[in-house]
C-alpha cells in the first residue's frame, strides 16, 4: 500500500497539499514567487518516488548543468532536509552511498556517478541538461522531475529526455508513480516559453484530479481512524478493506491504461503567491506592491500569464533564434559538489567568451541605476555576453567593479569602449563625466587587475528610427552575415527589458517608449526598464552600423 505520510511532520501551504494528495502521474506547475517549489513540491515527490521504486533511475532536467547547482539543487537539498532525509546519511551526492550504509545500488547504474544523487532506497537521481549533448541517451528512468521548466528547450524535452522514461516497467510498471513526470515554474513571460503553458492547457484533466483527491481524503480519514485506539476488531478489518479498495482505484486512476488508451492522471494548476500567505505574510505582498511594477507583481506575484508586447521596439527578438547557454562544464565540474561554491562564480564557468580577445562594453548612466552590456565576435557571430548592473545606493564605480572582479581572469585584459554624446556630459556628483569615470576606474590597478582600453566615441546618439531599423535588419530570419546572439542567463534582464519596450507615436514618427525609466506610478523594476536595451542599442550601432549601411 502506498504510504501517504509525509517523511516527518510539516506544514504543506494548499497548493502544496494539492499535489500531494493528488500525487498525479504527470503533474505541471507554474506558481508565483516564494510558492516553496523544490521544497515543498519537488522534495516530498522525490522521496515517495524513491520509497515506492526503490533502486529506481530518476532524470532531473534542467537547461544547463550550472542551473543544477546555481539555482535547483539547494532548494532540493533544503526540502530533503526539510522532510528528515539528511545529507550523507540518506542521500549521497556525486557518488554512491559507502559500503558501510549497505544500501542497494540502482538497477541501472549511471556510468559517471559524480552526476547523480543516491538515495537510501537504493534509487537514484541523475543530473542531465540541454547544455550536456546527449547527458540523457542511454538512461533508463522511471520519472523525471525539472524545476525552472520555462528555461527548457521543447523539443530537447520531448525528443531526448522523455524517451528515456522506459527503465524496469517490469519491476515498477504496477506502480502508479511509474513513467511520472514533474516540471515546476514560475510564469513564462517570453514566447519561446509558451509551451509550458501550452503543454499543461491541452493535457489537463481536472474533474479527475479532482476524484482523485476526494478519494484520496476519505482514505486518509480512513487511515487516522484506524490508528484510533479502542477500536473494535470489526470496524478494523472493515476500515482496512476500504483503504485496500481505495487504494486500488486511486492506483488505477492515476496510472491509467495504454491499453485501453487511458491516458496516466495529469494535474496542470497555476498558482499566485498569495497561496503561501501563512508563511509569506500579508506584509511581504505590501512590500511587493510597493517595490515592484504592476507587470512585475502581476506575473512575479499574481501569477498571471504575459506575453511579449506586441508591435514593440524589438519586434524580431526571439529566444530560440537569438538566445544560447554556453557553460564551461569542465570547469563547474571541478568545483566538486560543494553548492556555495557555485555561488561565487566568474567568467571561467563561460563557454562563449574568447579569454584571449578584449571586450567590448556599453553603458547606460543615471543618478539610481547604471548598466554595462559586454560583447565579442566570434567570427560573423556577435555575442552579447553578460550584463550587470547597480541601482542606488551604489555608483558607476561599483558596476565597474562587478565588471573587473568577474572578468579578472580574462587574459586579454583589453576593452573598446563604446559611449556617445551622452556619456560625455558633466556630472554633478563626481568631478569626472561618465565616459572619463568609466576609463579611469578600468585602468586603475585594484585586487581584481587593470585593463588598457579604447576610446570608442560613436558621436551623437543615433536616432530611434535608424536604430529600429538596424535591429530589424540584424535580427532578421534572413540575415546570414552578421548575426547577433546572446546568452539567455548572463542577459536575461536585457532581453526583458528589450521585449518589454513599447514603441511611442510622434508627430515625426516614433520613439521608443521610455516611460518605464521614469514614472514612479509604474514601479518598473530598473533592470526591466529600458536602461539596458539603450545601453545595448549603442553597442550593437558601434559594431554592426557600417557593415549594413555599406551593404544594404
Amino acid at each position: 500500500m502506498m504510504d501517504n505520510r509525509v517523511e516527518k511532520h510539516q506544514y504543506l501551504n494548499p497548493v502544496q497539499m494539492r499535489s500531494y494528495l493528488a500525487y498525479a502521474n504527470h503533474e505541471v506547475l507554474i506558481a508565483g514567487r516564494g510558492m516553496g517549489k523544490s521544497e515543498g513540491i519537488i522534495a516530498p515527490r522525490l522521496i515517495r518516488w524513491a520509497k515506492e521504486m526503490p533502486r529506481a533511475t530518476i532524470i532531473n532536467e534542467a537547461a544547463t548543468y550550472q542551473q543544477h547547482f546555481n539555482r535547483t539543487l539547494p532548494g532540493i537539498f533544503q526540502g530533503l532536509e526539510k522532510f528528515g532525509w539528511k545529507r550523507d546519511r540518506d542521500f549521497f551526492v556525486g557518488h554512491y552511498a559507502p559500503d558501510r550504509f549497505k544500501i542497494d545500488k540502482p538497477y541501472f547504474r549511471p556510468i559517471r556517478p559524480e552526476y547523480m544523487i543516491h538515495f537510501k532506497t537504493g534509487a537514484c537521481m541523475v543530473l542531465v541538461s540541454h547544455d550536456r549533448p546527449g547527458s540523457a541517451n542511454g538512461l533508463s528512468a522511471a520519472a523525471v522531475v525539472g524545476d525552472e521548466a520555462k528555461y527548457l528547450n521543447y523539443q530537447k524535452h520531448k525528443e531526448e529526455v522523455m524517451p528515456a522514461i522506459r527503465g524496469n516497467a517490469h519491476i515498477f510498471g504496477h506502480a502508479s508513480c511509474f513513467g511520472g513526470l514533474l516540471l515546476t515554474s514560475d510564469m513564462p513571460v517570453s514566447n519561446e516559453g509558451q509551451w509550458l503553458l501550452d503543454y499543461g492547457d491541452e493535457n489537463a484533466n481536472p474533474d479527475l484530479i479532482n476524484a482523485i483527491i476526494e478519494l484520496q481524503l476519505d482514505q486518509n480519514k480512513f487511515i487516522l481512524e484506524l490508528n484510533k485506539p479502542n477500536i473494535t476488531e470489526q470496524r478494523k478489518s472493515w476500515l482496512n478493506r476500504e483503504i485496500k479498495d481505495l487504494q486500488k482505484a486511486l492506483d488505477h486512476m492515476r496510472l491509467g491504461n495504454p491499453e485501453k488508451d487511458i491516458p496516466p492522471s495529469f494535474f496542470f494548476h497555476e498558482a499566485p503567491s498569495t497561496e503561501n500567505i501563512e508563511i509569506l505574510r500579508p506584509e511581504y505582498f505590501k512590500r511587493m506592491q510597493k517595490d515592484l511594477s504592476v507587470h512585475e507583481y502581476n506575473t512575479a506575484i499574481l501569477n498571471k500569464r504575459f506575453k511579449q508586447i506586441p508591435n514593440g521596439f524589438y519586434p524580431l527578438l526571439s529566444e530560440s533564434r537569438h538566445g544560447y547557454t554556453m557553460f564551461n562544464n569542465g570547469y563547474l565540474d571541478s568545483l566538486g559538489h560543494d553548492v556555495a561554491k557555485h555561488q561565487d562564480i566568474d567568467c571561467r564557468q563561460d563557454l562563449d567568451v574568447d579569454p584571449n580577445s578584449p571586450l567590448d562594453i556599453s553603458l547606460d548612466y543615471g543618478g539610481n541605476f547604471n548598466c554595462m552590456v559586454v560583447g565579442q565576435w566570434h567570427g560573423n557571430e556577435y555575442r552579447l555576453l553578460h550584463g550587470f548592473h547597480v541601482g542606488s545606493p551604489k555608483k558607476l564605480s561599483d558596476l565597474l567593479t562587478l565588471f573587473k572582479r568577474y572578468y579578472r581572469y580574462h587574459r586579454e585584459k583589453h576593452i573598446r569602449y563604446y559611449f556617445d554624446h551622452t556619456a560625455k556630459q558633466s556630472n554633478s556628483v563626481t568631478d569626472f563625466r561618465p565616459y572619463e569615470e568609466v576609463m579611469h576606474i578600468l585602468r586603475q590597478h585594484d585586487e581584481y587587475g587593470s585593463w588598457s582600453v579604447a576610446d570608442m566615441y560613436i558621436g551623437i546618439t543615433p536616432s530611434y528610427q535608424s536604430r529600429y531599423e538596424l535591429w530589424n535588419k540584424v535580427l532578421h530570419p534572413s540575415n546570414a552575415d552578421r548575426t547577433f546572439k546572446y546568452h539567455l542567463i548572463h542577459c536575461e534582464d536585457w532581453s526583458t527589458s528589450c521585449m518589454l519596450a513599447p514603441v511611442k507615436r510622434t508627430n515625426k514618427s516614433f520613439e521608443k517608449d521610455k516611460t518605464s525609466e521614469r514614472d514612479p506610478k509604474l514601479k518598473t523594476k530598473q533592470e526591466r526598464a529600458t536602461h539596458y536595451s539603450d545601453a545595448c542599442d549603442t553597442l550593437l550601432f558601434a559594431v554592426m552600423h557600417n557593415y549594413f549601411l555599406i551593404n544594404s
